[in-house]
């Protein structure tokens, strides 16, 4: 009988080999019952521990998985979700995916001197502000904003989201950030607030995604020595007149790409991301336009510490280090 519902219940149970139907009457098995009441307690709450446990687990997996829908949901698109969900299943995401992506780390420069002596919700605000630029560059291209790091922030393309042109997609979001922000910051300066400078590295490798944290409190991010790459190319940015700075790799991906930057006069609509079919789809791509291959210049050749061969690092002539404000 079933405990809640009283109706017949049946069960299965295969067995290995030959065995011996043993048939007890009701009287006879209450009577062992009665004699071991202990023993028959005992293996119950053992069962009932093992539900509960078993419970338990499913329940904080389940707040996990949802932990992680809630944050893509705010970190990319819902398109780009879906997308992302027909690539990897929720448990994958948690539990950590290697793939290789254009990561992309922008800061904002001169914070401390010019943001943060100002009042804390205008220093917040002017923070925001400036961020939304990139996050907006970022969302056009299909790249996924990782993570905020007070005045900088990490983005990757085609991770968790699929992009068949990476490194070319990356490079345009830099190219459009250059662009709106001096259009930005032109109209922060006719009205006297306080106006940022900002660098980027670019990288493109093998990163390591997935929940980083406790049972009760974690992130979804990513690892591995492509993002710390990024992460040291855009300090070096500051020593170049360059406002990115590439990794030799990123050139290297390009010419297998035949990615090309759309117009910037052709309107928002052409550049939106707006398709969950094709890893492109509404990039606006148009392979009749600039080849950003070609617009990439090496600047230097560096012994970067714990690393045994030097690093080749390169900008775009586009971009200039100078600011526009």
């Amino acid at each position: 009988m079933g405990v809640l519902t009283t109706q017949p219940r049946t069960a299965s149970v295969q067995c290995r080999s030959n065995v011996t139907v043993l048939r007890v009457n009701a009287e006879t098995f209450l009577a062992v019952v009665n004699t071991h009441l202990d023993s028959m307690r005992s293996l119950v709450r053992d069962l009932v521990g093992k539900v509960q446990g078993s419970q338990g687990v499913r329940v904080r997996q389940e707040a996990r998985i949802q932990t992680v829908m809630d944050t893509l949901s705010h970190m990319v698109s819902p398109d780009v979700v879906s997308r992302v969900l027909q690539r990897h299943t929720p448990e994958e995401l948690l539990e950590g995916q290697a793939s290789e992506a254009a990561v992309l780390v922008l800061r904002l420069r001169g914070f401390a001197a010019g943001a943060a002596p100002l009042p804390a919700r205008e220093m917040l605000r002017t923070l925001n502000e400036h961020l939304s630029v990139f996050t907006q560059a970022i969302e056009r291209y299909a790249g996924t904003v990782i993570t905020f790091m007070g005045d900088a922030l990490l983005a990757t393309f085609n991770y968790p989201a699929a992009l068949d042109q990476p490194v070319s997609a990356a490079l345009a979001c830099c190219l459009d950030c250059q662009q709106d922000m001096t259009a930005f910051q032109c109209d922060r300066h006719t009205s006297g607030r306080v106006c940022l400078d900002w660098s980027a590295g670019l990288n493109f490798g093998t990163v390591v995604g997935g929940a980083v944290g406790s049972e009760t409190r974690f992130n979804f991010t990513v690892l591995g020595d492509a993002v710390n790459l990024a992460a040291r190319l855009e300090q070096l940015a500051r020593y170049y007149p360059a406002k990115v700075i590439l990794a030799e790799s990123c050139v290297d991906r390009l010419t297998k790409e035949s990615f090309s930057r759309p117009g910037r006069h052709r309107g928002k609509e052409a550049r939106s991301v707006r398709s969950s079919g094709s890893a492109n789809a509404g990039l606006g791509i148009d392979k009749g336009s600039s080849d950003l291959t070609g617009k990439c210049i090496q600047i230097d050749r560096i012994q970067l510490k714990g690393r045994a061969e030097p690093v080749g690092i390169y900008t775009t002539t586009e971009m200039s280090g100078e600011v526009r404000a």
